[in-house]
């Protein structure tokens, strides 16, 4: 079933790409000196695309169910943008037969190598499915290791056993997806322990 939410909040996405470079050119341009009233040509260009991206992640936010948005919400990292995202790049999660299927849609499971009689496991992610979900998965990873003591925990550890920062959140990323799992399938809020 097709929902226009999803190309919205994609396109949502891409804006907010699009204001990042722009907040870079003027950085750049402010650096060699160049002239102001350019310079707030962009300063508008940046206004107009923030103006848009609310405009389309309020309407990909009204394509969601509030229920499951709330219920996602209340796992730490997701705020409503965030949940948006999930519920529309994941569509229906009981196609998932658990946290590992899915996982496995999203592509943050572990690319495996063979050879021979070998089997080396490899850091590179298989990165199968939605580029956005992966973003919007390794952004809640990141906001939710700050203030989720299990997370934080759980990044430290892989920091203290010489993992990069990327690989520490990704691994966060996966955890995190278990719960949006467990929240979504169960349709129970998550509870800290």
């Amino acid at each position: 079933m097709f929902s226009p939410g999803k190309p919205a909040i994609r396109t949502a996405v891409k804006l907010n790409q699009m204001e990042n470079m722009l907040v870079l050119m003027q950085q750049k341009l402010q650096l060699i000196g160049m002239d102001d009233s350019l310079i707030h040509e962009l300063q508008h260009c940046q206004k107009e695309l923030q103006n848009s991206q609310k405009v389309f992640r309020s309407f990909a936010g009204g394509t969601v169910d509030n229920k499951l948005q709330s219920l996602l919400m209340s796992i730490p990292g997701i705020g409503i943008t965030i949940a948006t995202t999930l519920v529309l790049e994941l569509g229906d999660i009981s196609r998932f037969r658990d946290g590992e299927s899915l996982v496995a849609f999203t592509g943050l499971d572990p690319r495996v190598k063979q050879s021979g009689i070998g089997l080396h496991h490899n850091t590179h992610l298989t990165k199968r499915g939605s580029p956005y979900l992966r973003r919007t998965l390794f952004l809640a990873a990141s906001i939710a290791q700050r203030c989720d003591v299990e997370l934080k925990t759980y990044y430290e550890k892989k920091r203290n056993e010489g993992k990069f920062y990327k690989e520490a959140t990704v691994a966060n990323a996966r955890k995190l997806l278990y719960r949006i799992y467990a929240v979504w399938k169960r349709q129970t809020p998550f509870v800290v322990r």
